[in-house]
């Protein structure tokens, strides 16, 4: 890739290496992007282009931030930066360009929802995409359908695009600024609490919810009212939801926990019992990039990731820890029931009994997000 941002007496010019056109590919953060075509290899691609002087000083701050991230990223399911040139009045970021369209797109054309599969796949290179990012201790900010574009031809992936609000958090920044789109952004955000890379794992809740629905995850009709629930975390689990296989719904009511803590990272949500029987292709990609840290074979129960240190902070001491509990819940039953030859039918019978009086009821899980926690116990027993 070019080099970033000039500091010598003669940086290269955008001119000098690509022509230019008139066909704008979309819009993001900050303006229009348009095709070029490179002159030396002929190749289409990509350009987003920013105008300086238009641009107030904290624009500018968040828009060289937002590139050195982006610029320092290779990862399949995000689109690649191929070099960036500034001028006295403008900066040219050219990518790579992606001719599917944008996943929201997609969405429409087919009239509502995409199908289990298909929302399964692209669910899990999303999560491919943000457990890198996490990883490198990098937060997106403003995850949304919109900002997930198809690779061309049938079948084909999703890349994450518009880095225009990511943020380093090696860069000691006190996540607290409120950027991103209504109706994806996480409440704590549009709080202007402290956040953190928990509130990407929302905004994917919202992706998951909108695929599977194929509706808005709110059910106001005004931008107020949209803006309200959002802040309140009101999400609209309508018939369209509940007519999900309950796996689904356990991954998407986790996602869009009001509990930054209650949600699961980016890892473990790749390991969850739905992602791993129906994208069982992008589950094995995730854990052969991110190695021991997703582990065990796809035939095999799936389980919570070892608890360890995280690289985002506070994302996911809570939820690790629960995870630890239920660990240790179901061991205590799988020890007792290799003890059971031991027992007399008698107290066998007793033990049986009590097990099955104590397991929680899904309807209520169901119903109730505060008690998800009891679904995920199903889950391993089943």
């Amino acid at each position: 890739m070019r080099s970033c941002f000039s500091d010598g007496d003669q940086p290269p010019k955008f001119e000098e290496h690509y022509e230019s056109s008139d066909r704008v590919l979309g819009t993001g953060v900050g303006g229009a992007v348009k095709e070029v075509r490179c002159k030396r290899s002929g190749r289409v691609e990509a350009v987003k282009s920013f105008r300086k002087r238009t641009m107030t000083e904290l624009e500018m701050k968040s828009m060289r931030s937002g590139i050195s991230v982006h610029a320092e990223l290779s990862h399949p399911c995000i689109v690649r930066v191929r070099g960036v040139y500034e001028a006295q009045d403008e900066v040219h970021v050219v990518m790579e360009k992606l001719g599917g369209g944008e996943l929201f797109d997609k969405v429409l054309e087919r009239g509502g929802a995409v199908s289990i599969k298909e929302a399964a796949d692209a669910m899990a290179q999303l999560l491919r995409a943000v457990a890198y990012l996490h990883s490198r201790r990098v937060v997106h900010r403003d995850i949304k359908l919109e900002n997930i574009v198809c690779e061309e031809g049938e079948g084909s992936g999703i890349k994450l695009i518009d880095f225009g609000h990511a943020v380093s958090l090696d860069d000691d920044e006190d996540l607290r600024r409120r950027c991103g789109t209504i109706g994806y952004i996480a409440p704590e955000v549009l709080r202007g609490t402290a956040y953190s890379a928990a509130a990407d794992m929302w905004s994917i809740g919202v992706c998951a919810y909108s695929l599977l629905t194929g509706r808005a995850a709110y059910a106001g009709q005004t931008d107020s009212a949209v803006l309200h629930q959002n802040r309140r975390g009101l999400v609209h689990y309508g018939s369209s939801f509940q007519r999900l296989p309950l796996k689904v719904r356990h991954l998407v009511r986790r996602l869009l926990s009001l509990d930054p803590a209650e949600r699961p990272t980016a890892r473990e949500a790749l390991q969850h019992p739905w992602l791993v029987e129906a994208a069982p292709a992008q589950v094995r990609l995730a854990r052969r990039e991110l190695g021991h840290q997703l582990g065990g074979d796809l035939d095999e129960p799936t389980t919570p990731a070892p608890v360890q240190s995280s690289p985002c902070g506070s994302i996911s001491a809570s939820s690790r820890a629960s995870s630890s509990g239920l660990r240790r819940k179901v061991a205590k039953r799988r020890s007792a029931s290799k003890r059971a030859p031991e027992m007399t039918c008698g107290l066998l019978l007793q033990y049986l009994v009590a097990a099955l009086c104590q397991r929680p009821k899904l309807v209520v899980a169901e119903r109730r997000p505060s008690q998800e926690k009891a679904l995920a116990l199903e889950v391993w027993f089943t």
